[in-house]
């Protein structure tokens, strides 16, 4: 069934590929090779899901997907679980062993691209919109949060700033 989702033309990210609940649903046993396979040949995304109760896109699938040329995004399922927890998952994600470079992209350009919208969001470039925010230290240790907040261009937050 995975499978046949990767070869459907509409499908841009495949996510929940075993359908796991931690403590709740033991989840789906695929064959996750040949999903991972499947997916690299048709450029399909897959999401580590940032829902610290499903985390079915275990983190041996994620290492074995980048080799293989899988792109992989980090979603949040919102609202049950905020985006100001991406940075978080991100983090865990590097650290059961997802490449640094690999983690921030799954949380900037591969989302954006997967749901069409990489050409005006997603990567600092002349022309997009603009929207980021700077960090007084890595972007992807949950320790330090937004210091500057610029949207399509324009600061619109700064730490200490009061409102």
């Amino acid at each position: 069934r995975l499978i046949k989702a990767i070869a459907n033309p509409y499908v841009t990210i495949l996510g929940h590929p075993t359908g796991r609940l931690i403590l709740r649903r033991e989840g789906l046993s695929p064959d996750m090779t040949k999903i991972i396979a499947a997916a690299a040949d048709r450029g399909i995304a897959m999401e580590i899901n940032a829902n610290p109760w499903r985390l079915d896109l275990r983190d041996t699938h994620a290492c074995a997907a980048i080799p293989a040329g899988v792109k992989l995004s980090i979603n949040t399922d919102a609202p049950v679980v905020t985006p100001e927890e991406l940075q978080v998952q991100a983090a865990m994600a590097v650290r059961l062993g997802l490449p640094y470079q690999a983690a921030l992209r799954a949380v900037t350009i591969i989302p954006a691209q997967q749901i069409g919208i990489g050409d005006r969001l997603g990567s600092l470039t002349i022309g997009k919109d603009a929207d980021f925010q700077v960090t007084a230290g890595d972007p992807l240790d949950p320790r330090n949060g937004p210091e500057l907040v610029y949207i399509e261009g324009t600061l619109v937050y700064r730490s200490g700033d009061i409102r």
